[in-house]
């Protein structure tokens, strides 16, 4: 009896272990053409700077993918037991965390790219409108362009 118990949860594992690895792989896959895709956007588009993405991104892009191939896979277990529920319970605690850690990572590139703008701009100013006179009471102002000044109309 013992035997046969082993001998059935080793076919379990295995079968779980079939369907986990391909899983994976394909996570891996869709990894790796959305951030080949990411790479090449960002090298031939003029407002990213080369590589932000990626240099932010991709591993935390990676953990998240294959955390969800797994959540999802081991969701359609049908024999769910306190210690498979442990481990759908601990994947998703670390699919939580690993999408926290993406978004983080986006807004790393977010102040990469708004930094890239500040050193690519030409004039340290504000480019809001400026008032024309301090004195005007009619709150009529122009636009002085990029790097206009007041003084200089």
């Amino acid at each position: 009896m013992t035997m046969e118990v082993l001998m059935n949860a080793l076919w379990n594992l295995m079968l779980l272990l079939a369907a986990v690895v391909p899983a994976v792989l394909v996570a891996l896959l869709v990894h790796w053409i959305v951030f080949r895709a990411c790479r090449r956007f960002s090298t031939k588009s003029p407002t990213l700077p080369d590589g932000v993405i990626n240099k932010h991104c991709r591993r935390a892009g990676r953990w998240m993918l294959v955390t969800a191939a797994v959540f999802f896979v081991l969701r359609q277990v049908q024999e769910v037991g306190p210690v498979m529920r442990g481990i759908q319970h601990a994947l998703s605690l670390l699919l939580i965390f690993t999408i926290a850690w993406l978004l983080n990572q986006l807004v790393w590139v977010f102040q990469d790219i708004q930094s890239g703008y500040q050193r690519q701009s030409p004039c340290p100013q504000s480019t809001y409108p400026t008032y024309i006179d301090s004195t005007d009471t009619d709150g009529d102002y122009r636009d002085v362009g990029r790097c206009g000044n007041a003084d200089d109309l």
